[in-house]
């Protein structure tokens, strides 16, 4: 998987950015790990994130903020066209 944040040595970091970057590696890893080594389909492992990620969005009281974020960064790492 894509490497997001590149920090250069002389950035000051902070400890939950570290978490977060930590966080994504360690999904990173889980993925391809299924996609490797169990011979899932990518398409297959799509489904289950979606289906995680409509999940956490369910507790979520601003879910239409948040659903907004998540469609414009999914598109931008995609590199699909904004839809009218």
């Amino acid at each position: 998987m894509g490497k997001v944040i590149n920090f250069t040595p002389r950035q000051k970091i902070k400890p939950e950015l570290i978490k977060l970057c930590d966080f994504a590696d360690d999904i990173d890893s889980v993925v391809k790990h299924y996609i490797i080594q169990d011979n899932i389909e990518v398409r297959d492992i799509i489904g289950v994130l979606a289906h995680r990620l409509g999940t956490l969005l369910n507790v979520i009281e601003s879910k239409d903020e948040l659903w907004a974020v998540c469609e414009d960064v999914l598109r931008k790492q995609a590199s699909l066209k904004k839809t009218k």
